[in-house]
């Protein structure tokens, strides 16, 4: 029988945990993400802060997540004026964040909470930002999609190996933990607003010569999704492509990926 590894603080001087999740149009489903994750992070009491960003949703999500945090100061919400983007959201709430560490994580919860674990044992053996791959968990079995969307997803890593992360085989899944400090260096010098904002992020942390390392998680299925498939597959080929002529290619240090 499989024991459930409980979540714990990032070993340091500074070990508070902030969770930051980007959030639009999740009024049905915040309340419950927030109750899961201060579950899950229970131990850590006073030392976890969750901050829901709000991509300036026109329905009641930011009332919905205060009314789910009944006051506790370790819950915050920041809003966006306007809908903008989720990389701008995910970008506002690191800013807010004041943890040791930071894990990013989807208001679906696609990839369970309990990968964060993982996440946590490579950020303490060293690595500065920890990736959830649903790729590397696809080929242990763990990951089971669509067969359109997997070959979407592997398409796009195709072109973001091939213009700006050689060796990196997922970079868009919703589950990263980053050194809290790092985090909040590169978050303001991030430009994009879209979903490629992670390939923009995870290129900030090798030009400063971080080490960046994947590992694998599972993932459930979810139901609808914020992503219209074209038009934003086109945004994100763009930005790619301006990611190409900001940085090049940039390839990750000795010993990670």
């Amino acid at each position: 029988m499989a024991v459930r590894r409980k979540a714990r603080a990032v070993s340091g001087p500074d070990k508070t945990v902030s969770v930051v999740i980007p959030a639009f149009r999740e009024s049905e489903r915040i309340a419950d993400t927030i109750s899961a994750v201060l579950s899950h992070f229970s131990e850590l009491g006073d030392d976890l802060e969750v901050i829901v960003a709000d991509d300036g949703s026109d329905d009641s999500t930011a009332e919905a997540a205060l009314q789910a945090a009944g006051g506790q100061s370790r819950v915050k919400v920041v809003r966006l004026a306007a809908h903008t983007g989720k990389g701008a959201a995910v970008r506002a709430g690191i800013i807010e964040s004041t943890g040791g560490s930071v894990l990013v994580v989807d208001a679906d919860l696609a990839i369970p909470l309990g990968e964060y674990a993982a996440l946590e044992a490579r950020l303490e053996a060293g690595a500065d930002v920890v990736i959830g791959s649903k790729e590397l968990g696809r080929r242990e079995g763990r990951v089971r999609q669509p067969l359109l969307r997997t070959a979407m997803g592997r398409i796009f890593n195709l072109v973001v190996r091939a213009l700006v992360l050689p060796g990196l085989w997922d970079t868009q899944a919703g589950f990263k933990l980053f050194r809290g400090a790092a985090a909040r260096e590169m978050a303001p010098e991030s430009r994009l607003d879209g979903f490629a904002y992670d390939v923009e992020m995870l290129a900030l942390a090798r030009r400063r010569g971080l080490r960046v390392v994947e590992v694998p998680v599972s993932c459930r299925p979810v139901g609808q999704t914020s992503v219209r498939v074209v038009s934003d597959s086109l945004v994100m080929l763009r930005d790619l492509v301006g990611l190409r002529v900001r940085f090049g290619r940039v390839k990750g240090r000795a010993g990670g990926a």
